[in-house]
């Protein structure tokens, strides 16, 4: 929620995000959904934004919203 206008902020200026690590996001609203459909959208190749270690809560409303689909699901790395 916070950090969604940061977000769009670095894509307004032209960066271009192949991935996003998700591993501290413990919450997600319609506003993150609405910046990372934009994103992923504006992508200059076909392929989907990777999302990199989402939490299951994060997945879950991805799932529920119909939108997991959407992206490549990077699981990250489990430190051992």
């Amino acid at each position: 929620m916070d950090t969604a206008p940061m977000l769009q902020r670095l894509f307004d200026r032209g960066g271009v995000i192949t991935v996003l690590d998700l591993g501290e996001v413990t919450f997600i609203d319609s506003s993150g959904l609405s910046v990372l459909l934009l994103v992923n959208r504006e992508r200059p190749t076909s392929e989907p934004l990777t999302l990199r270690s989402p939490s299951p809560g994060v997945c879950r409303v991805l799932e529920i919203t119909g939108l997991l689909e959407m992206f490549r699901i990077d699981p990250g790395y489990a430190p051992s």
